[in-house]
Formats: structure tokens, C-alpha cells, sequence
């Protein structure tokens, strides 16, 4: 399951990230999270992927997070 242009597979052909690990989701709107390090700065990226008929939550998480709010 997945997006051929999603951010797991862009991430995981890219030299200066590296997949740390899946995990499932307990929330099921959220249908799974992955966890890259940048192979250079040793920053973190948690991505989640989101069932797209929940556009209108995931719009709402990710302003919620984008403010501090999350």
C-alpha cells in the first residue's frame, strides 16, 4: 500500500535518508508512519500517511503541529 510519488518512496531512493523503521498506527485514519534519519545532519523525519477519505483531520493535525499546537 501506498503513493508511487509519496514521501516514504522518495525518501527511501534518496542517498541522505535511510529508513529507521515502519510502524502501524493505532489511530485508523493513520495508515502507517515511517521514521528516516538524514544520513548527514542526523535529523529525524516521522511521516504519516494518512486515509485519504480523512483529507479534512489530516489538514487539521498537520496545521495543529505546524503551529505547536500537536
Amino acid at each position: 500500500m501506498g503513493a508511487l510519488y509519496g514521501v516514504k518512496t522518495y525518501l527511501k531512493r534518496s542517498e541522505d535518508w535511510s529508513l529507521i523503521k515502519t510502524l502501524e498506527s493505532e489511530n485508523s485514519q493513520i495508515l502507517e508512519r515511517v521514521l528516516f534519519k538524514h544520513n548527514k545532519t542526523n535529523t529525524y523525519l516521522l511521516a504519516g500517511a494518512y486515509d485519504g477519505k480523512y483529507i479534512e483531520q489530516t489538514t487539521i493535525d498537520f496545521l495543529m503541529v505546524a503551529s505547536g499546537a500537536g
